[in-house]
Order: structure tokens, then sequence, then C-alpha cells
């Protein structure tokens, strides 16, 4: 594809109002079925509707993150072209919703940005990270439509709190802080799991291009252009081969991925307009590709939604019965504590674990209840601030009660 250059604009009050109701954003041409990414558009339903960002009428200034000081003007007419937002065009795109930021990676200019939807002031953006320096290579690699390997494509918000970043190649994994400073640390490359055989998160013709998205258990799931999805664990870097996409049109190259609200993962195609693709399950990686007037190729997308969370709250009704008979408040938690409230139906020895994105036990608390009503107090100033699932286990270690919390 050809090196195109996405548009940008900042909102306008009433497109912040248009924002707040959906948590879906495509990267789209202007043009229904044009290749330049010059629109982000909001979403409702899958469908790509209101114009958010254009880049051709932009300016204002640059903010260098970490410094938090004034980098560069911009405008259209300035000539200063690599300041211009998103310059180079953008295959990566994130949203933070607890801090209402888009964050991108600009392709071949290779800087990590983001844009402060709830600031008003017109024009603003942050410089946060130039990526050049997570490659390999002594030499970082002159990126450009013949040496894609380095461009970073898939980028995605963790239930951890971190937003992660992965290259064409899978060599440049990074992590980044979701804070005004925004601090980057490079994770490495991927690892092949073991039982993937012959098929690689690096290969060129399966594994390049796509998207990522984030699950609350953790982990990261990664949509090659090529259909292909892995599993990416970010504490290890392994990516586990979990199968090739079905029901999608060979010409249907996955560019964009992201969770609806009803915890369907959707994909979007840059090749051409009037089509889409829904997985309502995971587990078997059906696709049912979708036809619409209305529906714009896309090069990205972003929403704010984890996978499966809609399967962790099924999984909490069976577990408990009865969503009353344990309380949890204030959720998110606030001043370094969160309140279990047990009514009368639980009684006895229980522990209370609150556990990571990825599963590991941050907190461990043994408790005697003995009256209802009765309160137990977690302090969770040991937490960084993020997504957990707190668990409450009886003396058989029987699951009696799940939930999630954030912590702010």
């Amino acid at each position: 594809m050809k090196i195109n250059f996405l548009l940008f604009c900042f909102f306008t009050a009433a497109s912040l109002n248009a924002q707040k109701s959906s948590r879906l954003f495509y990267v789209t041409d202007l043009a229904k079925g044009g290749y330049n990414w010059s629109a982000i558009r909001t979403v409702s339903a899958g469908m790509a509707e209101q114009v958010v960002m254009n880049n051709a009428v932009a300016k204002g200034i640059v903010v260098d993150a970490g410094l938090q000081k004034k980098k560069a003007d911009y405008s259209p007419n300035s000539g200063n072209y690599n300041d211009q937002p998103m310059h180079s065009g953008v295959a990566a795109l994130a949203y933070d919703q607890q801090h209402d930021r888009l964050y991108f990676a600009t392709m071949f200019t290779q800087q990590l940005r983001y844009v402060d939807l709830s600031d008003r002031e017109a024009g603003r953006y942050y410089h946060a990270a130039n990526l050049t320096t997570l490659s390999k290579a002594k030499q970082p690699l002159q990126v450009s439509a013949d040496q894609q390997g380095p461009v970073i494509t898939r980028m995605a918000i963790g239930a951890d709190g971190y937003g992660y970043g992965l290259s064409n190649d899978g060599e440049s994994f990074f992590r980044f802080t979701l804070d005004k400073k925004t601090q980057v640390s490079a994770l490495g490359g991927l690892v092949d799991d073991e039982k993937n055989g012959g098929v690689s998160v690096h290969n060129a013709c399966s594994s390049w291009g796509g998207d990522m998205v984030a699950s609350e258990q953790g982990d990261l799931y990664l949509f090659t252009m090529r259909q292909l999805v892995f599993k990416i664990n970010p504490a290890t870097r392994i990516a586990t081969y979990m199968g090739k996409i079905t029901g999608l049109d060979n010409n249907f190259t996955i560019n964009g991925a992201a969770v609806n609200d009803e915890g369907k993962v959707l994909l979007s195609t840059a090749a051409y307009a009037g089509s889409r693709g829904t997985i309502a399950d995971m587990n078997n990686l059906v696709a049912t590709e979708e036809k619409g007037a209305d529906i714009y190729n896309a090069s990205d997308l972003a929403s704010s939604n984890l996978l499966f969370s809609k399967k962790i709250a099924k999984e909490v009704i069976a577990a408990t019965g009865n969503q009353n008979d344990i309380q949890l408040f204030p959720n998110p938690a606030v001043n370094g504590f969160t309140v279990l409230q047990f009514e009368k139906s639980i009684a006895g020895r229980l522990n209370i674990d609150v556990l990571s994105g990825a599963g590991s036990t941050m907190i461990r608390k043994p408790v005697q209840i003995t009256i209802p009503g009765q309160q137990v107090k977690l302090n969770t100033n040991s937490l960084a601030k993020g997504l957990y699932v707190i668990r409450v286990v009886d003396a058989s270690r029987k699951e009696i009660y799940t939930n999630k919390l954030v912590v702010q």
C-alpha cells in the first residue's frame, strides 16, 4: 500500500458529546473506499459515522510529554509536516477511557503520540516517545514502504492499566504508562510458543499487520492481516497460536480489531469498503462477514472494551447465585481502600483475593464472617492504578464471589 497521510483535527464540543456515547473509533479515508486514511470517525453498531479528526485543517502546538512543555507549532501551511499530528499515516490506535485519550503511533516517522480528548484547548497534542530506539538493531532501521517490519501496527490498552504496542515483525514489543509523561519500556521481541509448530508470529506472510485487543485476564490477542490469531502473555512475551479465522472472504485483510459493547470482536478491513467482520465466540474463531453501504474500510479500530468482560460478568452471577450476598464499594476504589459487606447468607472463614489482570495474587486477606452486614476493609494503596479481579473463596477453596475492581 502506498504511503498515505492521515488527516487529523481536534474535537469540537459537539463531537465530544458524540464520543461519550460511543467507545469505538475507526481510522478511515474521508471518502468511502479510499486508502489515504484521512479521518477518524466515531462508530455506532459497527458503522463509521461522524468525522471527529481531520489533519488537513489542524493547527496548534506540539507538547513534549516528558517535559510537559511546548515543542513546536504546526499548521497545514507551515511546512512542518513532520509535526502534523498523524504525519505519515497511522495503523495503530488505542483509546484510554479512564483519561479520555487517543494514543497512536505514526507509521514512517515512528513516534508515539496522544491527544487528550477532554482538553478543550484547540490543536494541542502530545509527543510521547520516539519508537526507533526500540529496534534490536544497533542502528535503528529507517522504515519505508519497502521496509515495514519495525512499523508499529498493533496497539491496545491492557487490563493492567498500561498501553501496549507491537511492530509488524514482532521484534519490538513495548509497554507505556498512561500518565501525562508517558514512560515507554521496551519489553523485547515476542517468543513463539513451542506448541505453535511451523506457525511463527514473526512470519511476514502470515503474521504481520492487523491489530490487538486486550482481555480482562491480562492477555493480548493479536489478529493478523492474514486472519491468524495469537494470544500474547505480556509478562513472558510468549505468543501462542490459536488458529485461523474462518468465515471471512480471502480478500478480507484484517486491519483493525476492537471489542464492541456486546463483548464481540469487531474486525475492519482496509482492502475494500462495505464489509466488516464479527467474532462472537473466541473459542471457535468463526467470523460473520456483514455487508452494508454505510461501512467504511478502515486501517485501524480502537475501543475501551476488554475481551471476555461479558463472560466474567456471567460467571460472577453463576458463582454467587445472588449478587446481593456481597456488596463491593466504593468501586472504583478511591482514597486507598474499598469495602466488602457480607450479608446474612454468607458466614464462616473466607479468603479475599485481589488478582491482577495477568492472574497474579496481589492481596490475600483471610477473614472470619460471623454477623450479617459485617464489613471488611481492603487497603489498595499497594496497587497500581488499573483493573483487578476481586475473588472470595470459602474454606474448601470454592469460589463464592468474583467481581471487577477498578483502582484509581
